[in-house]
């Protein structure tokens, strides 16, 4: 029996090259379905490939399909490699990096004096005549210091229009008060009760605590105030 070759649903002749005319329905019609079977096949075939392509893991452990759900993965640290701690900038390493002529966060200064019940009142005294006074007691106010910066906003902060004398004027009052709530850190009247403890929120003094230091008595209030702004103010 002649070969035959089937293409696109025509009988060939190998030799010629020329079409079959006379070939019985029924063979063409097995060569039709033979050659439909071999395209099927060679379809999945492909599928298969392209499928085991995208199932397979790379050095990196995720396939094609990964990458399309989600591409960010090409970007993500790999397991392999330990992830870099960040750096940690000691106290010591931040203070290196101030001269000594600047205020750092740990500049601070100490306003101490002596205070003797009187009369239902308190005297104030030097911290010095305490050892010399019967009764008196040593005491202390520990503060920030503030930058120039500070200062110069704070100031502008507390600088208020006048519409009497139409000018603009210091509230010193205000100014005072803007100080203790940013910069005074501890006293030494809350060893003794600690409901007298400063609070502070973000390094900001507590309501609560400023309405205590509104509450002792005014003059040594008013005394921790001065000798506050003898440092801040006047060099003390």
């Amino acid at each position: 029996m002649k070969a035959i070759t089937f293409e696109n649903g025509k009988a060939i002749d190998p030799e010629t090259g020329e079409e079959l005319k006379n070939i019985p329905p029924e063979i063409l019609e097995q060569f039709k379905k033979a050659e439909q079977m071999e395209k099927n096949q060679k379809e999945i075939e492909k599928i298969e490939d392209v499928t085991n392509q995208d199932n397979k893991k790379n050095d990196d452990g995720y396939t094609s399909l990964d990458v399309l759900k989600d591409p960010s993965i090409l970007n993500a640290p790999k397991e392999s490699e330990p992830k870099p701690e960040p750096k940690k900038e000691s106290k010591k390493s931040a203070k290196k990096n101030l001269s000594k002529y600047e205020v750092g966060p740990d500049s601070s200064f100490m306003v101490e004096f002596g205070i003797l019940a009187k009369d239902d009142r308190y005297v104030i005294m030097d911290k010095d005549e305490v050892k010399m006074t019967k009764g008196a007691e040593s005491h202390w106010a520990k503060f920030k210091m503030w930058t120039y910066e500070q200062e110069l906003d704070w100031k502008n902060e507390a600088t208020e229009f006048d519409s009497t004398k139409r000018v603009h004027m210091l509230n010193t009052d205000k100014l005072n008060e803007i100080k203790l709530r940013n910069l005074i850190l501890n006293w030494s009247f809350s060893e003794a009760d600690n409901s007298l403890k400063m609070l502070h929120v973000n390094g900001v003094l507590a309501d609560e605590s400023l309405k205590v230091f509104y509450s002792i008595y005014p003059s040594i209030a008013r005394h921790i105030v001065d000798g506050m702004n003898d440092v801040l103010e006047f060099n003390g």
